[in-house]
């Protein structure tokens, strides 16, 4: 009589997060505030698509992600958004977010 050995856990091969505590969540930023009052045709269910916005100003989507989760825009990005915000931005507001 054979014995079947019962299948373990799948192991993805992917290591588990450390601490998920810390990490800054894009919806939590400045920029992300200001984007979400000056762009509200891009709020979708009460949040900004960045999806969305990204298709607008012609970048990739994982691009603006990493604007909003770093705190951070490119100057080409920010001439991009303040474009799309008809008027409602200007340099002035995003200069404190430029990285040069």
């Amino acid at each position: 009589m054979s014995h079947a050995i019962a299948p373990g856990p799948i192991k993805s091969g992917r290591p588990r997060a450390k601490s998920n505590e810390n990490k800054t969540r894009f919806w939590e930023t400045k920029l992300y505030a200001l984007l979400l009052k000056a762009l509200p045709q891009h709020i979708e269910g009460g949040r900004l698509n960045p999806k969305s916005l990204a298709d607008a100003i012609g970048m990739h989507k994982f691009t603006v992600y990493k604007w909003l989760t770093n705190d951070t825009i490119s100057p080409k990005g920010a001439a991009a958004v303040i474009k799309e915000s008809k008027g409602k931005l200007s340099a002035q507001d995003l200069a404190q977010f430029l990285i040069s």
